[in-house]
């Protein structure tokens, strides 16, 4: 929670989530709500071992 720029992070549970945002929108002191983009972001890496290109003698 931060009080001077008024907002406030809150970890949910993906089950609750529905309940979690119903009941957060019908408070009239919420503003805006924001989901964590974290579910559409890439985290596959490639294996690739490219340390031998990082140290090639030149």
């Amino acid at each position: 929670m931060n009080k001077t720029k008024k907002y406030v992070l809150l970890y949910v549970d993906e089950a609750d989530l529905d309940k979690t945002l119903g009941d957060l929108g019908k408070l009239k002191f919420v503003t805006d709500i924001v989901m964590s983009e974290y579910p559409n972001i890439k985290r596959e890496y490639h294996t690739e071992d490219k340390e031998k290109e990082d140290y090639r003698v030149i």
